[in-house]
C-alpha cells in the first residue's frame, strides 16, 4: 500500500507539475503577443513621424525652389525690360541725332554754295572744314558704336555670372540636403536604438515578474502536495477505496484539461497568427503609402527642376536669336540708307555743279573750259586712286593668303585683271606683287585645285614679265630665276604648265640681270644629274611636234 500511495503521489505530482507549466506558457504567449503588439504600435507611430516629418520638409524645399524659380523669373523678365527700353532710348536718339547731322550738312551745304560764288579760296577753307565736321562725326557714331559695344559685352558678362551663381546655389542645395539626410539618418538611428533599449527593458522587468510569479506559485503548489500527499498517506488505510475512485477522477479530469489546454494553445496560435498577418499588413500599407508619397515629391522636384531649366535655355536662346535678328536687320537698314544717302548726295551735288559750270560759262567762258580741265584731271585720278587701292589690296590679299588656295585664286584673278591696263603693271610691281606670285609659286603642289591656281599665277607672271617697264622695276631676279627653274624641273611632264614657264624664263631671260642668274645656276652642282638642260632635251625629244619649239627654248635658255 506505501508503495502504491507512493505511485499515486508520483503520479499526481507530475501531472501538477504539466497542468503548471502549460499555464506559464499560455500566460506568457499571451504577454508576449501583448508586448509584441505594443513594441509594433509604437514602431509604426515612429514610422509615421518619420514620414510626416520628411514630407514636410520636401514640401518647405519645394515651396523654396518654386519661390526662388519665380524670383528668378521675375529678375529675368525686368532685366530684358530693362535692356529693351535701353534700346529704344538709344535707337530715338540716334535717329535725333541723325536728324540733326542732315540738318547741319543742309546748313553747311547752303554756305559753301554762297562762299564758292564768292571766291574760290574760300570754297577750300570750307571744304577742309566740312571734311573735319565730318570726321567728327563719324568719330561720334564711332563712340556710340563703342558704348553699345560695351553695354552688350556688360550684359554678357552678366549672364555669365547670373549662370556662374545659379551652378553655385544648385551644388550647395544637393550638398545641403546630403547633410540633412545624414544628419536625419543619424538622429532615426539613435531614436530607435533608445526605443531598443526601452523594449529591452521593460521586457526583462516583466519577465523577472513572471518568474517571480511562477515560483511562488509553484512553491505554494508543492506545499499543497506535500500536505495532500501526507493526508492520502495518513487516510489510505481508510478509504482505500475512495482514493482509488480519486485517482481515477484525476486522470479522468487530467486528460479533459490537456484535451482543453490543447484546444487553447490552438485557438491562441490562430489567434497570434491573425493579429501578426494584421499588423504586418497595415504596416506594409503604411510603408507603402509613404514611399509612393515621397517619391512622387521627388518625382516632381525633378521634373520643375528639368523644367526650369529648359525654361532658361530656352529663353537664353530666343534672346540670342532675337538680338541676332535684330543687329543683322538694323545693320541692313543702315546700308541702305548710307546708299540712299549717298545717291542723293551725289545726285545733289552732280545738279549743282552742273548749275556752277553753265553759270560760269556764261560768264566767262575761258575760265569753264579751265574749270572743265581741271574736273576731268581730278576725275581721271579719283580713277587711278581707285585703281591704285584696289591693286594695293589684291597684293596684300595674295601675299597674305598665299597658301590659302580659293582666296589666292581670288586675289590672282583680280590682280590679272587690273594689270590688264599698261599703266598699272609697273605700280604692281612697285607694289610687291612679283613676290606675292613666287610665293605662291613656290606653294603649289599636283593637286587639280593647286594645278588651277598656278595656270592663273603663270598667267599673271607672264603679263608683268612681258612689259619692258616692269622689267625694269624688279630689283633682283634671283628668286624668280630659282624658283621658275625649280618649277620647270617639277612639271617638265606638263606641257601646258612647261610651255608657260619656258616662256616667263624666257621673257625675263631679256635682261642680261636674269641671264646671268640662269646660267649660274644651270652651272652649279645641284644640277648635275638633273640639270635643266637634261630636263628640256629629254622633254624636246619626247614628242615630234613640240621638238623645234623647245630645242629654240633649250638653246636660248641654256647658252
Amino acid at each position: 500500500r506505501r508503495a502504491q500511495a507512493v505511485r499515486h503521489l508520483r503520479l499526481a505530482r507530475a501531472a501538477s507539475v504539466l497542468v503548471q507549466a502549460a499555464w506559464r506558457g499560455v500566460g506568457a504567449r499571451v504577454w508576449l503577443s501583448v508586448l509584441h503588439a505594443a513594441s509594433s504600435r509604437v514602431q509604426a507611430a515612429a514610422r509615421r513621424a518619420a514620414a510626416v516629418l520628411t514630407l514636410r520638409r520636401a514640401v518647405r524645399a519645394a515651396v523654396r525652389v518654386e519661390a526662388m524659380a519665380r524670383r528668378l523669373l521675375g529678375r529675368n523678365r525686368l532685366a530684358r525690360c530693362l535692356a529693351a527700353a535701353v534700346s529704344i532710348q538709344a535707337a530715338v536718339r540716334r535717329h535725333a541725332a541723325k536728324i540733326l547731322a542732315r540738318s547741319n550738312i543742309a546748313a553747311r551745304t547752303m554756305q559753301a554754295a554762297a562762299r564758292r560764288r564768292s571766291e574760290q579760296k574760300r570754297f577750300q577753307l570750307v571744304r577742309s572744314s566740312a571734311v573735319s565736321l565730318q570726321a567728327a562725326a563719324r568719330r561720334c557714331a564711332c563712340a556710340a558704336m563703342f558704348a553699345a559695344n560695351v553695354r552688350r559685352v556688360v550684359a554678357l558678362q552678366a549672364a555669365c555670372r547670373r549662370r556662374i551663381a545659379t551652378r553655385r546655389l544648385r551644388l550647395a542645395r544637393a550638398a545641403a540636403v546630403s547633410l540633412q539626410r545624414l544628419c536625419r539618418g543619424i538622429t532615426t538611428r539613435r531614436r530607435l536604438g533608445e526605443m531598443h533599449d526601452a523594449a529591452t527593458t521593460v521586457q526583462a522587468g516583466q519577465r523577472r515578474a513572471v518568474s517571480r510569479r511562477n515560483y511562488n506559485a509553484v512553491r505554494a503548489a508543492a506545499v499543497r502536495v506535500q500536505a495532500a500527499a501526507r493526508g492520502t498517506l495518513a487516510r489510505a488505510t481508510l478509504a482505500h477505496r475512495c482514493a482509488a475512485a480519486t485517482t481515477i477522477q484525476s486522470r479522468v479530469r487530467g486528460a479533459a484539461a490537456a484535451a482543453a489546454w490543447r484546444e487553447r494553445r490552438r485557438c491562441a496560435l490562430h489567434l497570434q497568427a491573425a493579429a501578426r498577418r494584421l499588423g504586418a499588413q497595415r504596416a506594409l500599407r503604411q510603408a507603402t503609402g509613404a514611399i509612393c508619397f515621397i517619391q512622387a515629391a521627388a518625382r516632381g522636384l525633378s521634373a520643375r527642376l528639368g523644367f526650369y531649366e529648359a525654361l532658361m535655355s530656352a529663353s537664353r536662346l530666343q534672346a540670342t536669336v532675337r538680338a541676332t535678328a535684330g543687329r543683322r536687320a538694323h545693320l541692313a537698314m543702315r546700308r541702305g540708307a548710307i546708299v540712299v544717302q549717298a545717291a542723293a548726295r551725289r545726285r545733289l551735288a552732280t545738279r549743282r555743279a552742273l548749275a556752277l559750270r553753265i553759270a560760269a560759262f556764261r560768264r566767262r567762258p575761258s575760265r569753264c573750259v579751265v574749270v572743265l580741265q581741271r574736273a576731268q584731271r581730278a576725275r581721271v585720278l579719283r580713277r587711278l586712286s581707285a585703281k591704285r587701292h584696289a591693286l594695293e589690296q589684291a597684293c596684300r590679299q595674295l601675299a597674305t593668303h598665299h597658301s590659302s588656295i580659293p582666296r589666292a585664286a581670288e586675289a590672282t584673278a583680280e590682280l590679272t585683271r587690273l594689270c590688264s591696263a599698261p599703266a598699272l603693271r609697273p605700280l604692281a610691281v612697285h607694289l610687291g606683287a612679283l613676290g606675292a606670285l613666287l610665293r605662291t609659286l613656290g606653294s603649289c603642289n599636283r593637286s587639280p585645285h593647286s594645278l588651277e591656281l598656278l595656270r592663273a599665277v603663270l598667267g599673271a607672271l607672264r603679263l608683268l614679265l612681258a612689259d619692258p617697264a616692269c622689267r625694269r622695276q624688279i630689283p633682283s631676279y634671283a628668286p624668280l630665276a630659282h624658283t621658275v627653274i625649280r618649277l620647270l624641273i617639277n612639271h617638265w611632264a606638263s606641257d601646258w604648265h612647261f610651255e608657260q614657264l619656258a616662256a616667263c624664263l624666257l621673257e625675263a631671260a631679256h635682261d642680261r640681270r636674269c641671264a646671268s642668274h640662269i646660267q649660274a645656276l644651270t652651272g652649279e652642282a645641284a644640277f648635275a644629274r638633273r640639270s635643266l638642260a637634261a630636263r628640256l632635251g629629254k622633254a624636246a625629244g619626247a614628242g615630234p611636234a613640240r621638238r623645234r619649239a623647245l630645242n629654240n627654248s633649250v638653246a636660248a635658255l641654256v647658252s
